[in-house]
């Protein structure tokens, strides 16, 4: 049996990746997309595992590149405020220029 919980801490190359603000990581040193290759997936939420993090976990797995953004509070409530989330939630998952919400993403 996978013991999924040892995959459950974000892996950090320096001390600086929990800093205020949305945080942007590539998925453990994932290949970059090529140009007409698949869409880049892109997944939103804040900086702890909840929701997401089997989304997380799935695509690290896998092998499949992606842009982990960690939001703060207060980046949440001005997207909300804007109108810019879909349902005004998070977690969101943007696979190209699609914007996948209310899953666990």
């Amino acid at each position: 049996m996978l013991r999924l919980a040892r995959f459950a801490r974000p892996i950090a190359a320096g001390a600086g990746f929990f800093a205020a603000g949305v945080t942007t990581v590539s998925a453990l040193a994932a290949p970059t997309q090529a140009e007409g290759s698949e869409p880049m997936i892109t997944i939103n939420y804040f900086n702890i595992q909840g929701p997401a993090e089997p989304s997380r976990l799935a695509l690290v797995l896998g092998g499949i590149p992606f842009e982990d953004k960690r939001h703060t509070r207060a980046d949440f409530q001005q997207k909300k405020d804007a109108g810019s989330l879909p349902y005004g939630q998070l977690p969101t998952m943007d696979v190209g220029p699609k914007t996948i919400a209310q899953s666990v993403c």
